[in-house]
């Protein structure tokens, strides 16, 4: 069964950092291409400036400034984008943690029967088999813990409450015991 997540951020420390980190990367790598135009405009400007024969210098310019302009625009809408992209991939890694880390909380609180589950594109998909893996485990050794408390219990009310003649101090031990085994059965 696929689950859908309300929100978008879900650990908001991660993913913003996650994006910005992200769009830093891409801006610095996308910013080389209008350098190189800018500076292939300086080289043909300074060409022209030889050869008065050429285009109109003033038209040159004004095409140069357009085209900053443009390339500043498309800048700031890959910036846009890539952070959009970058947030959705850091809710796919980010989403699967946060959800391990809330049922971590609520097993630490004893409720040890919560079974970890992920949408099918989420990242780490053997998370949730290895946690519901270690948590049945946890259940199985808590439940032979508590069948061998049982059965001690059982074994040492029978002691005492039999005519076997026992030494006081002796029968005092067991009943002290059997009230703390029967404390660690109520926990």
């Amino acid at each position: 069964m696929i689950q859908k997540r309300k929100a978008l951020i879900v650990n908001k420390t991660f993913q913003f950092r996650f994006a910005f980190y992200l769009c830093t990367i891409l801006t610095v790598l996308t910013l080389a291409y209008p350098l190189i135009i800018m500076m292939l405009f300086d080289y043909f400007f300074e060409y022209l400036a030889h050869d008065p024969t050429g285009p109109g210098l003033e038209r040159l310019n004004t095409i140069r400034e357009e085209l900053i302009a443009l390339l500043i625009f498309m800048e700031c809408i890959f910036f846009g984008l890539a952070f959009f992209i970058a947030l959705f991939i850091s809710h796919r890694i980010a989403g699967p943690i946060q959800k391990l880390l809330s049922l971590m909380k609520n097993a630490k609180d004893g409720f040890l029967n919560q079974r970890l589950s992920f949408r099918e594109k989420d990242y780490f998909p053997e998370l949730p088999l290895t946690y519901n893996e270690m948590m049945a485990s946890f259940q199985k050794k808590i439940e032979n813990q508590q069948n061998g408390i049982s059965e001690a219990v059982s074994s040492i009310e029978k002691i005492v409450t039999t005519d076997i003649k026992l030494h006081d101090e002796t029968k005092k031990t067991l009943e002290q015991t059997l009230v703390h085994l029967r404390i660690v059965q109520k926990t």
